[in-house]
């Protein structure tokens, strides 16, 4: 006996719950005796037998749920999503309801993925892949060359920038700018640890040469200058001092 899912959730839509209570017992046994695939093959005597009621058509009222397709067969629309999700032409179990679906070319509903593509398609798709591949080569890590390093550790500012970005350029090129096992992606973030760690290594030897670090050095030298120039004697002084010494030791 074949099993199938059932929506319990059914008896709470409310489409389903403005059913007459006969007709909510047809739309059980339809979803009950449809195919795989949510098609429900017509046979009214059969169908009015079973729910035990005269059935000549179906309701109005399912016109929503259910489309009819030629030879006396209706599907419900919902029945696919419900039993299966996405349907995937990968997956074995899904593809003999992807074949009877195409056959009556059902498989553009919403909530229906195009799975049961045609092979121009499924071409088109390899072409999209493989232009993916292409852009995923095209941002590999790129590794620079020497002027670019030094240029960027000018514009950064950082310390000995010239002479630090020497030695980052030529030790990273010796490991083939690899970062421990893997390939390094992206230099400029390996440049900021670079100085980070330079400065951490060399806190007491390294010397500001900012414009205004200098500027403040050079006040702060110039006001101390005047300061030892105002407590010095004057040459005249000096003379007398000397002359006064010169005598003692002569006397």
């Amino acid at each position: 006996m074949a099993k199938r899912f059932t929506d319990t959730q059914k008896w709470n839509k409310s489409w389903f719950m403005d059913l007459e209570p006969i007709d909510k017992l047809l739309w059980i046994y339809m979803t009950d005796s449809c195919d795989h695939a949510g098609i429900w093959e017509v046979n009214w005597k059969l169908t009015s037998f079973m729910v035990g009621f005269q059935v000549t058509q179906l309701p109005k009222a399912f016109d929503k749920q259910v489309e009819a397709i030629k030879d006396n067969k209706y599907w419900i629309k919902d029945f696919c999503q419900f039993q299966y999700g996405t349907l995937n032409s990968n997956n074995r179990a899904h593809n003999s309801v992807i074949n009877i679906l195409s056959n009556y070319n059902l498989g553009a509903y919403k909530g229906l993925t195009s799975p049961f593509q045609d092979h121009k398609d499924k071409d088109k798709d390899k072409v999209k892949d493989k232009d993916k591949v292409k852009v995923k080569k095209d941002v590999r890590f790129k590794s620079p060359i020497l002027d670019e390093i030094i240029n960027y550790f000018k514009e950064m500012k950082y310390p000995d920038s010239r002479n630090q970005a020497e030695k980052f350029f030529f030790f990273y090129e010796s490991k083939g700018w690899m970062v421990g096992k893997n390939k390094m992606k992206n230099w400029k973030m390996a440049a900021g640890n670079w100085n980070k760690n330079n400065l951490e290594n060399n806190k007491d030897s390294i010397v500001d040469l900012s414009d205004e670090k200098m500027q403040k050095e050079r006040k702060q030298f110039f006001t101390k200058q005047r300061k030892i120039e105002e407590q010095s004697a004057t040459p005249e002084e000096i003379r007398e001092i000397m002359s006064k010494v010169s005598k003692r030791m002569v006397g």
